[in-house]
């Protein structure tokens, strides 16, 4: 009989990317100043609750982000990060939050034109290089939009700058920095 570890300060969430007809829905973080996100436009997600499944949680953060309840849910994969860190930090790894990648394609609802944190907005894929988003986030959206098999991938930051990612099986990418 094994026993489940528990890691000290471990975080789990989760982040939908939901496409339709060549655009993404992305929310744009700017009603609160003090949110570590003000300012950037971000897929919808959230942290786990106590006793809630991936699945679960990214139903329900969907519901209470964007009001509508997705159909087509299709799992992609896991990202691994740090906190973000502020400039001067040390950036040594410890990779405390554990998130669930997904794509939606189909939805039930109308969606809304804003909710408690920001606005959210239909963007076209190809322009998404015109919206403030974090560095690994860039990286995030083409490959889940674009890869088919389950994603692995890593970001560690030092400030806004991302100094190492990783797409597994792929390579390491040191010292990128996306437009």
């Amino acid at each position: 009989m094994s026993t489940a570890t528990n890691v000290s300060g471990l975080k789990l969430g989760t982040l939908a990317y939901i496409v339709q007809d060549n655009k993404i829905l992305l929310l744009h973080r700017i009603k609160r100043k003090n949110d570590m996100h003000f300012g950037r436009w971000v897929g919808i997600g959230g942290k786990l609750e106590p006793h809630e499944t991936p699945h679960d949680c990214i139903v329900r953060e969907i519901k209470e982000e964007a009001g509508i309840r997705p159909t087509t849910i299709i799992f992609r994969g896991y990202v691994y990060f740090d906190e973000i860190k502020k400039e001067g930090q040390d950036v040594s790894p410890a990779y405390n939050w554990i998130v669930f990648l997904y794509k939606i394609t189909d939805f039930i609802g109308e969606v809304l034109t804003e909710n408690h944190e920001g606005v959210l907005k239909w963007i076209p894929i190809e322009k998404l290089h015109e919206y403030k988003m974090w560095e690994g986030d860039y990286h995030l959206i083409h490959a889940i939009l674009k890869e088919t098999k389950p994603l692995e991938a890593y970001f560690l930051y030092d400030g806004e700058m991302v100094v190492d990612f990783y797409f597994w099986p792929k390579k390491r990418q040191p010292n990128v920095n996306i437009p």
